[in-house]
C-alpha cells in the first residue's frame, strides 16, 4: 500500500470536519436582511462581535472544540476522527467567537 493511498483516509476525514464547522457557522448566521444588530454587537457575519472570555488546554482538537462549544454557547456538528487527529493549542483570554476558532484551528489543516 503506497503512503499516499493510506494518507487519503485522514485527509477525508479532516475535510469532512471542516466543511461540518464550515456548515454550522454558515447557518448560524442571521438571515440576510435582518437587522439583528441594533445594539451594535454583532460583526458583519452576525457572529457575537462581544468578547468571551475561554479557558482551553491544549489538547486534540475534537476536545478543544467540545470546551469551545460548552464557553461560547455554540453548537458545533463535526465528524469525529477516530484515527491521528490533529492538536489544538489550547487558548486563554478574552476573545470574539470568530478569533478564538481561528486560533484553535491553526496549523491543524481546517
Amino acid at each position: 500500500m503506497s503512503t499516499s493511498s493510506m494518507h487519503l483516509p485522514a485527509v477525508r476525514r479532516h475535510m469532512a470536519l471542516f466543511w461540518a464547522v464550515c456548515s454550522i457557522l454558515m447557518f448560524s448566521f442571521p438571515a440576510l436582511g435582518q437587522s439583528d444588530n441594533q445594539s451594535g454587537n454583532l460583526d458583519s457575519y452576525g457572529n457575537k462581535a462581544e468578547n468571551i472570555s475561554f479557558s482551553i488546554k491544549a489538547q486534540p482538537l475534537r476536545s478543544a472544540l467540545i470546551d469551545f462549544s460548552k464557553q461560547s454557547g455554540i453548537q458545533l456538528i463535526y465528524v469525529a476522527d477516530e484515527g491521528s487527529a490533529p492538536n489544538s493549542p489550547g487558548l486563554a483570554g478574552n476573545f470574539t467567537i470568530r478569533q478564538a476558532l481561528a486560533i484553535l484551528l491553526r496549523n491543524s489543516g481546517f
